[in-house]
């Protein structure tokens, strides 16, 4: 990840950031807390966080997560980041051995 943030002269970062960067624009667009905490995978604060039931209501997770977006935007040209594995070709069985 390092020298793709070196060719946007971005600082270096971990992972770690994405998840900073995600749950503050989330905060910033006022997403409630308990959904926060779900999509981050964090446990509640309190047992009142247990009683809420906004993390089972698919609908409304929904409608947040489109209202609220990405947070950036995403490249319209699709661009290679590394290079790709080797391809491995396989040939198609034609038989099939059988246990008698």
């Amino acid at each position: 990840m390092h020298p793709i943030l070196q060719n946007f002269n971005e600082l270096k970062c971990g992972c770690h950031a994405f998840r900073r960067f995600r749950v503050t624009h989330l905060r910033k667009n006022g997403v409630p807390e308990d959904l926060i905490h779900f999509w981050a995978g964090h446990a509640g604060k309190s047992v009142t966080d247990d009683y809420s039931k906004l993390k089972d209501d698919l609908v409304f997770r929904k409608e947040v997560a489109i209202r609220v977006g990405l947070g950036f935007e995403l490249p319209s040209k699709k661009t290679e980041v590394g290079p790709n594995g080797p391809k491995i070709e396989t040939k198609p069985i034609s038989e099939m051995a059988a246990c008698v």
